[in-house]
């Protein structure tokens, strides 16, 4: 059986508003003077092809290296802090975990793709994510799926959920999770592919 839990809303103290904002606003300031100048003089000059496409391209790498660093620059930071906060309710996290965003299956969110944090924990029979917001545990052998869907981040190239797709008490769930360790959106890709690859060959040991 599923066991899905959602705590009180003013439990929510790591995962604010706040630092949303500022990993995904922060990345666009090194590249938005360039995207206006070079838009700018394109309209300015009435042509597509000069000084205008140049500088805006500009704009458009500078803001892809930026989002790549900067959107991560609090990562390891809040990993600590939620692994202090965390074990100060529960005696003991489980060995094997990855902090990991999460987000429900309908879930948009304006400010970031993830809408709660937290650690997916592989535990001996059930599959657990233990969120700021959720906490929620699916039998081993319920899971049907595990793939890859594209995120707010698929956009740019740089991210990507895993899906665990699955069927409990006749009703079908669908997490969607994505790895938040590493200090480069680009290297948390990768990890998420380790990620996809350990929770499928661990639902596949049904021993």
């Amino acid at each position: 059986m599923a066991n899905v839990e959602e705590a009180k809303p003013d439990a929510e103290k790591i995962w604010t508003w706040r630092r949303q904002l500022t990993g995904n606003i922060l990345p666009l300031i090194p590249g938005l003077p360039f995207l206006v100048i070079g838009f700018y003089t394109m309209c300015h000059q009435q042509k597509f092809l000069g000084w205008g496409l140049l500088i805006f391209s500009l704009g458009v790498a500078t803001t892809w290296i930026s989002l790549n660093w900067l959107a991560c620059y609090a990562s390891r930071g809040l990993q600590l802090e939620f692994d202090i906060w965390y074990q100060s309710k529960i005696a003991e996290l489980p060995k094997e975990r990855y902090f990991v965003g999460f987000a429900q299956p309908n879930y948009s969110g304006i400010l970031d793709p993830h809408q709660d944090i937290g650690f997916l924990a592989l535990g001996e029979s059930n599959l657990i994510f233990l969120g700021e917001k959720f906490h929620l545990s699916f039998p081993k052998s319920t899971i049907k799926e595990v793939k890859f869907k594209w995120n707010p981040h698929s956009i740019v190239g740089l991210g990507r959920w895993i899906c665990v797709q699955g069927t409990s008490d006749s009703m079908d769930f669908h997490l969607k999770i994505e790895p938040r360790s590493e200090s480069t959106l680009l290297a948390d890709k990768r990890a998420s592919s380790i990620l996809r690859n350990r929770i499928q060959n661990w639902a596949a040991n049904k021993n």
